[in-house]
């Protein structure tokens, strides 16, 4: 079968895409003989850098059956002198992916979302594979009996991934960034970018930064390495703020597994930061910004920069003599003023 052959089962929109990355494209199809519809991800590569290696990393996934694998109906590969096309087919989901809808979530969403994940992942690491590409827009959310399922894409690695699959490096783990192959652990990558995660979904914000012109790669890495972490955590639950701290270090085997995150957050579930948690965490932060505060004379509820009072300098006494020049000055200048 020819790639065209292939193709034609399919009616494809290729004039829209539903995402578009470094390493392919995926759009809308629908099968003409069943009228289902699809995704199908579309990967072209130079014939030097694909030798099977990715179309056997397909089908080991398409191999595994999880609730939070997006399950791969079908993958093609076509080797020409040019170039190497794969065809992977899976399940369309409408509601788009986790990235696309955080902001609209609540706090129990959050929790039951990143416990979901955890559970695939779990799976995964007992089958010896791992994700490697772990981030909130490789995340769809579909929504089922049992609330909203995570979906994982681009999974079902099993050794280090070069670094050229990555077009930002703000989930990757220190090891992915210096390719270290000798101790490399891919369990515990997946673990790292499990805490970038839960804490990007509590905050808003990336760990490490978000990728801009301003805030390149470089920095980024530069940040990941030196381990500088973005105190925020007054708006991350207790229970996920210690987790997070145990998953973003740089020993590999310090790092929990996810069967040890479940059972911590079975034993303790989490619960919304306080109001006295999130202010705390306010004045350490502008207590890091050079601010300072007296507990003494804070009153309760408001904030120290809202509390502070201007002083004025004390005035000086005035002497007997100051009001009786000024009169003199008035008086003078009033006899020049009528001889004009």
């Amino acid at each position: 079968m020819t790639a065209v052959d292939f193709l034609s089962r399919y009616d494809i929109d290729f004039a829209h895409s539903l995402d578009q990355k470094g390493l392919g494209t995926v759009y809308t199809a629908f099968e003409k003989e069943s009228g289902i519809q699809y995704a199908i991800k579309v990967i072209e590569l130079h014939p030097l850098f694909d030798k099977g290696e990715l179309l056997e990393r397909y089908n080991f996934a398409a191999s595994l059956s999880h609730a939070s694998l997006l399950e791969y109906k079908e993958c093609r590969r076509f080797p020409n002198e040019e170039s190497v096309q794969h065809f992977v087919i899976m399940p369309y989901v409408k509601e788009g992916t986790l990235a696309d809808n955080m902001e609209e979530l609540g706090f129990e969403e959050k929790c039951e979302i990143l416990e979901k994940v955890l559970q695939g992942l779990a799976y995964l690491h007992e089958n010896k594979s791992s994700w490697q590409l772990l981030r909130s827009d490789h995340i769809l959310l579909a929504n089922s009996e049992n609330g909203i399922d995570p979906k994982f894409i681009n999974y079902g690695a099993k050794e280090l991934l070069n670094k050229a699959f990555f077009t930002n490096y703000e989930y990757l783990a220190p090891e992915q960034l210096i390719e270290q192959t000798e101790t490399f652990n891919s369990t515990a990558t997946d673990i790292w970018a499990f805490a970038v995660l839960a804490f990007e979904m509590f905050t808003g914000v990336l760990p490490f930064g978000r990728k801009s012109v301003q805030h390149p790669n470089k920095k980024i890495m530069d940040r990941i390495i030196q381990n500088e972490v973005s105190q925020l955590f007054d708006k991350i639950p207790s229970t996920y703020t210690e987790i997070i701290k145990s998953c973003l270090v740089a020993d590999l085997d310090a790092r929990p597994t996810a069967v040890q995150i479940l059972e911590t957050l079975k034993q303790e579930k989490p619960s919304r930061p306080t109001a006295k948690q999130k202010e705390s965490g306010i004045l350490q932060t502008l207590e890091k910004m050079g601010e300072s505060h007296n507990p003494e004379t804070e009153e309760k509820g408001i904030l120290p920069f809202l509390n502070r009072k201007i002083k004025r300098k004390a005035s000086k006494p005035i002497s007997l003599w100051e009001p009786i020049l000024w009169i003199l000055f008035a008086i003078v200048a009033g006899y020049i003023l009528s001889k004009l």
